[in-house]
């Protein structure tokens, strides 16, 4: 039997923070820290439009109601 599935530990969050562990021990700086960072940003941004052309125009309309909840 599979190690992960015996102890029942998600993938994905193995996964992550092994991501985070990497992170801590080997930082990005200088030039590659600029690049690394600018990527970063990219990503979030594409995963917020990737999630946002997901969502029904009625939904999206549904949620601008609430704007009291936004500010």
């Amino acid at each position: 039997m599979n190690l992960l599935a015996k102890l029942r530990v998600d993938a994905f969050l193995l996964g992550l923070f092994a991501a985070m562990a990497i992170g801590v021990l080997l930082p990005a700086r200088g030039d590659a820290g600029q690049a690394v960072e600018t990527a970063t940003k990219v990503a979030i941004a594409v995963l917020f439009l990737l999630y946002g052309t997901r969502l029904h125009p009625r939904e999206a309309l549904e949620g601008l109601k609430h704007w009291r909840l936004h500010t």
